[in-house]
């Protein structure tokens, strides 16, 4: 069940695509480059599974830490970011709802494929250069009892953003 999990956080991690922004945020979010970190408590990768690039097992759990520039017109977090309808039976995610009020971000997602559905609620709180908030994830496997996890997030300010 843990592996399912961690698997299931490592996939809402790594899915990222691009969603039209949302409103605007207020002086406490600073537009630029972040580095975002996703915790699963308790998580643990299967055995013989080496960590990727970005991924940390410690004491804590599994952390996946990703950066990404944003922007005042988006200010979500790169695992809120995906497209707003499913692409491809290969990405089957689509976002149910986007609210950004100031410097809090809310949103949530539901995936789909015959074997499984996931589905993700979050929101992050900008506190000028730092930012914390959390994303729970329920999955539910035909037969098999439902799973749920809550990842702890946090990100800081890096800089401006890369040039294009």
């Amino acid at each position: 069940m843990r592996r399912i999990s961690v698997a299931l956080a490592l996939a809402a991690m790594a899915v990222a695509g691009s969603m039209p922004g949302a409103a605007g945020a207020d002086d406490s979010f600073k537009p630029g480059k972040w580095e975002f970190s996703a915790t699963v408590p308790g998580g643990r990768l299967p055995p013989g599974v080496p960590p990727s690039p970005g991924v940390q097992v410690g004491p804590e759990g599994v952390t996946v830490s990703r950066t990404a520039c944003i922007t005042a017109a988006d200010p979500r977090p790169p695992m809120a970011r995906r497209p707003s309808a499913p692409a491809d039976a290969s990405h089957p995610c689509e976002i149910d709802r986007t609210v950004v009020n100031g410097g809090t971000a809310n949103w949530s997602m539901t995936c789909t494929t015959p074997q499984v559905t996931i589905r993700e609620e979050g929101v992050v709180h900008y506190h000028g250069a730092t930012m914390d908030g959390e994303f729970k994830l329920s999955s539910a496997r035909p037969g098999q009892p439902p799973i749920e996890k809550t990842q702890i997030l946090k990100g800081r300010y890096l800089g401006p953003c890369d040039a294009k």
